[in-house]
């Protein structure tokens, strides 16, 4: 029931993302016209709404089942979209909403399907024994701990908006509420208040405790109330503090569960707003996360472009730490062979930062920008590019003033094209994305829309959740010719090694082939072990006479 209870919520939370439509119900209705490629590529086909309606009626046998048919949702997409056969259909775009909502969803599940505490630091335990299920879940724990610090790192400036506090202050008043804990995963084993177990002196450390956090409560009321800002990090700061500051001195196990419970109820509200951070602009042939629109050329004897700013590569005196972030995020959705021809740009541009380190701030940085139009990648120096991308005003034109073979060239090649005219309303498009981004970093400024507007628009969990006869009868139809192969099992066990990321590339094809014969071989070895100990066995029982 409480596992029940929280996938709920995290499905809520969930759907809330406004990524949901070509997820939402079975590709055989949504686009029938692609059935005939689609089904030979994709052999268990799995859509949100099936999910939804599955965990409101309680189908699910276990958990592991949930997360199976979520991550089947993500691979199929990105597995259609991949497949060599289906070349003239693939989006790359939709391989890389597919990746974001798989990583948003894992960790939504850290947060809401892990309980705070593991089983040994509740009871002190011992160092559990290597392979165990406690040494496991040590492991998915400490997984945890960095992803947090990750999302903190790329979130750590953002303002929490005015619906975000009010989230914080509830989420507070629950957790005093509660006892110290963040929902049914810890009801059983409250810190404090009543059915705390604690030493007599204790007591008033504890009580300090929660007079802490009834202090950033009221912090967090007056700042609703002013113009004040106030940002993730100061957040977790004064989280910590509330634990840390005179408080639990000679205390470190009680100081560390603390720790844990207030760690995943800020888990919970960081990991919407991280995922709003990493959103792509549609603009973006692979729906990149953009850092700016510019103007940009491939050198001084090129013309100014459109493009967006997907990657930055900066001296050591102007680097900022959510560069590389940016940069590896979008790397990480530009396809194999893309990403392959852009390694010696790249390298050539990290060489000449390193050999112009004597310039100190007059150093130029690098930038992997996307042209608008053509949507070509390439990395470009800071020389070759224009900030503050105006879509109303052309560099070039200003360039060719005063030479009119120049500027004859200029307008009749560049100006007057229809590819570049696109382009320029591209690059106006994504920065309207991308301001109304910046506007609502919090990802929650549509959260108080009434579900019933726009019904047919509308993919919340209630939504999907809903009974879908049209859906449910695709649904029996798949069932009856799902035939698990052995081909499949090993997909399923990739699945549950990766945390629902299979590596369709080459290389990690290549792999996922290795692992197979390994696995088969090991299983050919243990009969045949098996066998021998049988036969060895069968010897040395006494014959009958």
């Amino acid at each position: 029931n409480e596992e029940y209870e929280n996938v709920q919520l995290l499905m809520m939370q969930f759907c809330r993302v406004p990524l949901l439509a070509e997820f939402s119900r079975p590709v055989s209705l949504l686009h029938p016209e692609l059935m005939t490629v689609y089904s030979k590529i994709v052999k268990h086909p799995m859509d949100l709404g099936r999910v939804c309606r599955s965990i409101r009626r309680r189908s699910y046998k276990d958990t592991r089942a949930i997360r199976m048919d979520m991550w089947r949702i993500f691979t199929n997409c990105i597995k259609y979209h991949s497949h060599p056969s289906n070349k003239d259909n693939a989006v790359p775009a939709f391989i890389s909403i597919a990746l974001h909502l798989r990583t948003y969803f894992n960790a939504l599940w850290q947060e809401y399907m892990m309980p705070s505490d593991t089983s040994s630091s509740s009871s002190g335990g011992k160092q559990p024994a290597r392979g165990s299920p406690a040494a496991l879940q040590r492991a998915a724990f400490e997984q945890r701990d960095t992803a947090r610090l990750q999302r903190l790192a790329g979130t750590g400036t953002t303002i929490l908006s005015k619906n975000c506090l009010e989230k914080i202050g509830v989420a507070l008043t629950d957790f005093i509420a509660n006892g110290g804990c963040v929902d049914a995963l810890d009801e059983k084993d409250p810190i404090i208040g009543e059915g705390a177990a604690m030493d007599d002196d204790a007591e008033g450390d504890l009580d300090m405790f929660v007079d802490n956090l009834k202090q950033i409560q009221q912090r967090i009321k007056d700042i609703i109330g002013s113009e004040h800002e106030y940002t993730v990090e100061e957040m977790v700061r004064d989280m910590k503090r509330c634990y840390t500051l005179d408080v639990f001195e000679n205390r470190t196990a009680m100081r560390v569960r603390i720790a844990n419970r207030l760690d995943r109820m800020l888990g919970k509200i960081i990991v919407p707003i991280h995922e709003t951070s990493c959103r792509g602009v549609n603009q973006s042939s692979i729906w990149g996360c953009m850092a700016a629109g510019i103007w940009a050329r491939e050198s001084s004897k090129k013309p100014y472009w459109p493009a967006l700013v997907l990657g930055i590569l900066a001296p050591e005196c102007q680097r900022e730490s959510w560069h590389m972030e940016l940069t590896s995020r979008n790397e990480g959705r530009l396809p194999e062979k893309l990403l392959g021809e852009l390694q010696a740009g790249k390298r050539k541009a990290e060489q000449s930062i390193k050999r112009d380190t004597r310039l100190g701030p007059q150093q130029h940085s690098y930038f992997l920008v996307e042209f608008m139009g053509t949507h070509e990648f390439i990395w470009v120096k800071e020389g070759d590019i224009i900030e503050s991308f105006d879509p109303d005003d052309d560099p070039n034109a200003a360039s060719a003033a005063g030479s009119v073979t120049k500027k004859k060239r200029s307008t009749r090649n560049i100006a007057d094209s229809k590819t570049f005219l696109a382009a320029i309303e591209e690059g106006r498009w994504a920065l309207e994305e991308f301001e109304l981004q910046l506007s609502d970093a919090c990802g929650d400024q549509g959260e108080e829309e009434d579900a019933d507007d726009e019904q047919e628009m509308n993919y919340s969990y209630a939504v999907l959740g809903q009974s879908d006869d049209e859906a449910e009868e695709e649904d029996d139809a798949i069932d009856e010719d799902r035939r698990m192969t052995p081909s499949d099992l090993e997909e399923a066990n990739e699945l549950l090694a990766s945390h629902g990321l299979i590596d369709y590339t080459i290389e990690g094809r290549k792999n996922a082939r290795k692992r197979s014969l390994a696995r088969k071989k090991e299983k050919v070895l243990a009969e045949k072990a098996l066998a021998k100990k049988e036969k060895n066995d069968q010897l040395k029982k006494p014959k009958d006479k």
